[in-house]
């Protein structure tokens, strides 16, 4: 699978001149996959490149060091990225249009150590990668993918968007932290029916009717509402999945490659 998909990778064109001959760049994000799903450090991880290459997968095992240059590389993320939706692709058949969104932190080896002058005492703070998911609630294929710093709620639309493009979406579900006028404004605009519980705080707004009616929604029609959210469920199975085989940390220790590694 993971070659078939590094395939359909082009290859850059090459600039007239002397020097090595570059890897090839479908056997460079083959490594850098294989080495992730590993959950090995690149040195021990080489043994299963060795084996790939022996079963055809792989043209070339080149040094471990390939690997942090393609995982530091900015250019990688959006072909990563394209790697995730071209796989979700098939399972469109299969969903029946209800998504999910939510997101999850991973820790990193680096962090930040100081003296606390007022406490009296030594503290140390690790930094977090934040992934951002969109899942079908069918399959629990991802759909949409995003890894920032960010806040939850500003990043729906763009998951959104990136699950359309493949997917027929009907309705999304999500928690408290996506509730936005701009958020239900943007799904309403796209065709696809909210359903986000409301802060206890929420009150009607005459200036945006998508706001109100889905409070009233909320509010009043809970028999409906309830069972379409409850699907959300299905984004923290998707979550537990990943961290039950990737664990909770990430290994790489510049900032592109952690994001990469995600």
């Amino acid at each position: 699978l993971l070659r078939a998909l590094c395939d359909g990778i082009p290859q850059p064109a090459r600039k007239p001149g002397r020097g090595r001959k570059p890897l090839r760049l479908s056997d460079q994000a083959f490594a850098a996959v294989a080495k992730v799903y590993s959950g090995r450090s690149q040195r021990r991880a080489q043994s299963g490149l060795e084996d790939s290459a022996a079963k055809g997968n792989l043209a070339k095992v080149a040094h471990f060091n390939s690997i942090s240059d393609f995982l530091g590389n900015d250019a990688s993320t959006a072909l990563l990225v394209s790697l995730i939706e071209e796989s979700a692709k098939p399972l469109a058949a299969i969903e029946n249009g209800q998504f999910a969104i939510d997101s999850t932190g991973f820790s990193t080896v680096t962090y930040d150590r100081w003296f606390d002058q007022k406490h009296g005492k030594l503290c140390a703070e690790h930094a977090w990668v934040k992934l951002h998911v969109a899942v079908g609630t069918v399959t629990h294929a991802i759909t949409g993918v995003k890894v920032s710093p960010e806040g939850d709620c500003p990043q729906l639309p763009e998951l959104v968007a990136q699950t359309m493009k493949n997917f027929n979406v009907r309705e999304m579900s999500a928690d408290k932290a996506y509730s936005s006028k701009d958020n239900f404004e943007t799904l309403d605009r796209f065709g696809v029916e909210a359903f986000i519980p409301f802060k206890i705080n929420a009150v009607m707004d005459p200036k945006c009717e998508t706001w109100s009616r889905h409070l009233g929604e909320f509010l009043f029609n809970q028999d409906r509402f309830l069972p379409h959210y409850h699907r959300r469920s299905n984004v923290e199975s998707v979550m537990w999945m990943l961290k039950s085989k990737f664990g909770a940390s990430v290994r790489s220790k510049t900032t592109t490659a952690q994001v990469n590694e995600v």
